[in-house]
């Protein structure tokens, strides 16, 4: 049965929240913002000044028990992830947990059986994966305009900030890999199809603890690759894929659409170059609304506007990242971290009591 509105409540009101799931949520006339919920008083007050109608609540257990929601919204610090997930499926309620899914693979573990036993839906916000630039690439990598993949190579990093305490350390649930990691190690999954097999990490602290990480994968069917994150260096989003016909990139905050470039001898040299520019600027519209997005990222409304769909008719979403992305991805920042003592290729493990076919890659 299809409800006319979803109640909603969001837990965390942090600047993620403000500046992006709470403006979004209140747009919507499918949902009904019902509740804020923060132990931080002042985010709290002005999440509700800037949300007027939204119940305030000190805590997401209080807002669980009292708000009477169909669906939650969780951008905590990731410490505080597994609990808080946990927490909404025990509820009975939707859930869409912004990333990471947990800080270890023991909470990934716990907020996994919590899903699994719901039956409720469960949206991860890898809001990279929905971007339109990155539909586009996977579109051309399925339809065989690089040949087969051999190499993937991707690049995220933001500019030096002021970052809240719990973002500087490892411990609450900071650090590179968790904060931007995770996104591309999700996005390389969700292009190439594949599982990574194997993953060696070198990190390094410039302004905070963990804040730059170089990564080194291997995939199946033999495909490798690199990721570079930072929260230290010049802004930029970028993926190159390179295959035995074409390479393809994507710059998401400066790309029009995906540019390819054949192989010598390939294709229809410069003049095929330039048509292919010059076709980019049917894309001139889609960039410009991009642009406009919140935080320049279109990727954050599809995911949540398939999460309200989907929480709204009670049918699971199609094409969404889910609680087992994100376990995955964990299990990936996991392997790396392990990769800094032993110096070697690490394994991502996954627990046994999950079936391999619910840790695949999207397919």
């Amino acid at each position: 049965m299809t409800r006319e509105q979803l109640r909603v409540g969001v837990a965390g009101c942090g600047s993620i929240a403000r500046q992006v799931h709470l403006p979004l949520l209140q747009r919507r006339r499918d949902v009904k913002l019902v509740a804020v919920a923060d132990s931080d008083g002042e985010a709290l007050a002005e999440a509700v000044r800037r949300n007027r109608g939204a119940q305030p609540y000190a805590s997401i257990e209080e807002m669980l028990s009292e708000a009477g929601l169909d669906a939650v919204v969780v951008a905590l610090p990731p410490a505080l992830h597994s609990s808080a997930a946990r927490a909404v499926f025990e509820a009975g309620l939707h859930l869409y947990l912004e990333k990471p899914m947990a800080a270890t693979l023991d909470d990934g573990a716990a907020v996994m059986r919590a899903w699994r036993s719901s039956g409720r839906v469960g949206v991860m916000g890898f809001n990279c994966r929905a971007n339109p630039l990155h539909l586009r690439l996977r579109e051309l990598m399925r339809a065989g305009r690089a040949g087969t993949t051999v190499y993937i190579q991707t690049f995220l990093a933001s500019a030096a900030r002021s970052l809240p305490e719990w973002k500087r350390q490892r411990a609450s649930g900071g650090g590179v890999l968790l904060d931007l990691g995770v996104h591309h190690i999700d996005l390389i999954r969700f292009l190439t199809g594949c599982r990574i097999t194997g993953v060696r990490a070198s990190v390094t602290s410039r302004t905070s603890e963990q804040d730059t990480a170089l990564l080194e994968l291997q995939m199946e069917g033999g495909i490798g690759g690199h990721t570079f994150v930072s929260l230290a260096a010049a802004e930029g989003d970028h993926v190159e894929v390179h295959g035995d016909l074409a390479r393809l990139a994507v710059a998401r905050y400066t790309s029009l659409d995906v540019h390819v470039t054949d192989n010598p001898g390939r294709g229809f040299g410069v003049v095929g170059r330039v048509l292919r520019r010059a076709g980019a600027v049917r894309y001139l519209a889609r960039a410009v609304a991009a642009r406009r997005s919140p935080l320049r990222e279109p990727g954050y409304a599809v995911l949540l506007d398939r999460f309200i769909r989907a929480g709204l008719t009670g049918v699971a979403p199609l094409d969404v990242p889910d609680i087992a992305d994100g376990f995955a991805a964990t299990a990936v920042v996991v392997a790396a971290e392990l990769s800094l003592t032993t110096g070697q290729m690490e394994t991502p493990t996954a627990f046994s009591e999950f079936p391999q076919q619910l840790l695949q890659a999207t397919p």
